[in-house]
């Protein structure tokens, strides 16, 4: 429970596309679900550079900017839509 709502789900989301450049990109997403809505929102994107791209950025989550910090953000964002 963050801010007296439930969160059922949260998650870090990779999706990974080859280009017309034979280079592949790859758009990391958040992913919140609660009991009454989802939203899911680009967090980084770019070349895919290595393989624990995703890793590194759940270390950053947790070790700097904090999970409760990132689930209140997207909280908010639910609250304007």
């Amino acid at each position: 429970m963050v801010d007296g709502r439930d969160v059922n789900n949260f998650e870090i989301r990779q999706y990974t596309h080859q280009c017309s450049y034979q280079k592949y990109h790859t758009v990391y997403t958040i992913y919140l679900e609660t009991s009454d809505s989802k939203i899911e929102t680009k967090y980084n994107q770019g070349t895919q550079m290595k393989e624990n791209n995703i890793e590194s950025i759940a270390q950053c989550i947790t070790n700097l900017i904090g999970v409760n910090s990132t689930i209140n953000r997207l909280l908010i964002e639910l609250d304007k839509s």
